[in-house]
């Protein structure tokens, strides 16, 4: 009688030691592994810091290296970079400058749209052209306004939801721009819309 108890209890303690060995196997191959990752990014990104000691304010991190100077692309530095303001200028409007190529900031368009009749929409863009190729910007953004401004209200709420209608209204602009400009122009970006 004895024997037929142990059994029971033998089986159990085969069983449970048949799923502990896989299992402790696999933690020790995943500690090893997770070590050996450890100490190959370890060696890739160099020595860590020291750590502080409990108790100890931490160093301050070290400053990121600075993007170089305009002069060393041979480019004239911006009159805003002069003058302690932003690369990109801290005034609206003004135009940002990167090898021959302009970006000038449109005004933005506020109108409502054609259904329902109700929905406002705003609209900033930004204009891509060479100087060289589009000489007169200022009748051109003035006319690519314009224009917008007839196109934007002859959209319904359906055509600009979404990604897609996104899409579609920036495929759109730039094809009204291209006309406008004669292909002068390269793009017509869209930096913000709000329907409301």
């Amino acid at each position: 009688m004895v024997d037929a108890s142990r059994k029971p209890r033998q089986m159990v303690l085969y069983a449970q030691a048949g799923i502990l060995v896989p299992l402790i196997v696999t933690t020790i191959i995943a500690i090893a592994v997770g070590g050996g990752e450890g100490l190959m990014s370890t060696k890739l990104t160099g020595p860590s810091a020291p750590s502080a000691a409990p108790g100890h304010e931490e160093a301050a991190p070290a400053p990121a290296a600075r993007a170089p100077e305009p002069e060393a692309h041979g480019e004239k530095p911006k009159e805003g970079a002069e003058k302690g303001k932003g690369e990109h200028g801290d005034e609206k409007g003004k135009p940002v400058v990167l090898k021959g190529t302009i970006i000038r900031e449109l005004p933005p368009i506020v109108t409502n749209i054609a259904l329902p009749e109700d929905v406002w929409i705003r609209l900033e863009t930004s204009l891509v052209f060479d100087a060289e190729k589009l000489p007169e910007p200022e009748v051109a953004i003035k006319e690519i306004s314009s224009d917008i401004l007839s196109y934007l209200r002859t959209l319904s709420l359906s055509q600009v939801q979404g990604a897609r209608g996104l899409r579609h209204l920036r495929e759109d602009l730039n094809e009204r721009v291209a006309i406008r400009t004669d292909g002068k122009a390269k793009e017509l970006l869209i930096q913000g819309m709000v329907v409301q």
